[in-house]
């Protein structure tokens, strides 16, 4: 558990999430980490688009505009999380982020109500 965004140790996981995330929540495995973490939703986007204008050159997927997930999606992207003791709300918004040829890139379900950012990332 990380109070801030700072404390972060780990580059991977710290370049790869909004530099104003508090609250956070990693348990991170070979290749990806999962995360929960408070943020508020205009640093969400702020991020998410620079994520793309860095990224999205290079994407082999193209920008998806953001949706709520069905609940058989939102069911089985509960399971990466249930390590961290935490599930997806059912209002929360998708933010699909730039896939790298190498299959580095994130998603990340935002709920508003909360402030609450769930992350799944993928690095190499």
């Amino acid at each position: 558990e990380y109070p801030s965004h700072d404390v972060i140790g780990d580059a991977r996981v710290k370049r790869n999430m909004p530099e104003v995330a508090t609250g956070i929540i990693v348990d991170q495995g070979i290749g990806s980490f999962r995360a929960r973490y408070t943020v508020d939703q205009k640093s969400v986007e702020e991020w998410f688009e620079r994520q793309w204008a860095l990224h999205g050159g290079t994407s082999r997927t193209q920008r998806l505009p953001n949706a709520t997930l069905s609940e058989p999606d939102r069911e089985y992207h509960n399971e990466d999380f249930s390590v961290l003791g935490v599930s997806i709300p059912a209002n929360a918004v998708v933010y699909e982020g730039p896939r790298q040829p190498n299959g580095r890139g994130f998603s990340l379900y935002y709920d508003q109500a909360n402030s609450t950012a769930y992350q799944f990332m993928g690095y190499w």
